[in-house]
Parts: C-alpha cells; structure tokens; sequence
C-alpha cells in the first residue's frame, strides 16, 4: 500500500460520500453496502439520474481528504 492509499470501513465511505454530495441521510445498511466501486457508482448514479445530487466544491473534497490524511490533486487526474 502507498502512503497516498487510505483504507476506510463501508460505513465510513458511505458517510463521506453523504456528506460530500450533501445526500439525505444514508441507512446504515445502506452505508455497509459499500463494499465495492460498482456499490458507490450504483448509488451516486441514482441520485445523478434523479436529479437528487450535488457535486461537491473543492473545499469539501480537500476538507475529507484532509481528514484522512491525503490530498486531492485534480490537475494530476
């Protein structure tokens, strides 16, 4: 693993997510199922497709990757 590598529960990614798209409040079962990429695409999709989503700004992606001791690096992506 890298040091750029962060490793989170299902739980955890499932809140950051709530919190970074400004989604209602996720179930913990729903937070749990977060197990692989396909879970988090399945989910944001169906708020993008329902017009439910908000993208995050910047400083809110810095604010989570800061709290997990990473960085975000748009330009590099």
């Amino acid at each position: 693993m890298s040091e750029t590598d962060v490793m989170v529960s299902p739980a955890e990614l499932g809140f950051a997510i709530e919190d970074l798209f400004r989604l209602e409040a996720l179930t913990a079962e729903v937070a749990m199922s977060l197990e692989r990429v396909a879970d988090v695409i399945r989910l944001i999709g169906g708020h993008v497709d329902d017009g439910s989503i908000t993208l995050p700004r910047h400083f809110e992606v810095n604010s989570i990757c800061a709290r997990y001791g990473t960085t975000w690096s748009p330009e590099s992506q």
